[in-house]
């Protein structure tokens, strides 16, 4: 499916495919899509692109199951840490309790 995507497929083709080889609902593949859209990952196309052509055989050996997106934030707070202003002058790295959050 991602291969699809950015290759430049559109969502409504790649649910049908989905749904014709049995391997998701339509309705389940265009909202993991629109899941993908909503984290950021894949901005849709302002304007349609002619049809590509895009092998679904793949879609054929994929378990069953729903496509899951899973994010992982526990570097988040660490990430967002200002080295240069938040500096402890007696341990030098910036501090903050991770597990206030």
């Amino acid at each position: 499916m991602w291969e699809a995507l950015v290759r430049g497929v559109s969502p409504d083709r790649i649910a049908t495919a989905c749904a014709e080889t049995g391997v998701l609902q339509a309705k389940e593949a265009l909202d993991f899509i629109q899941q993908l859209v909503s984290a950021e990952l894949l901005v849709l196309a302002t304007e349609p692109r002619s049809e590509i052509e895009f092998d679904t055989s793949a879609f054929r050996s994929v378990k069953e199951g729903k496509p899951e997106l899973k994010t992982h934030s526990d570097l988040h707070g660490l990430i967002e840490l200002d080295p240069i202003h938040e500096v402890d002058p007696a341990q030098g790295w910036p501090m903050q309790d991770l597990h206030e959050t």
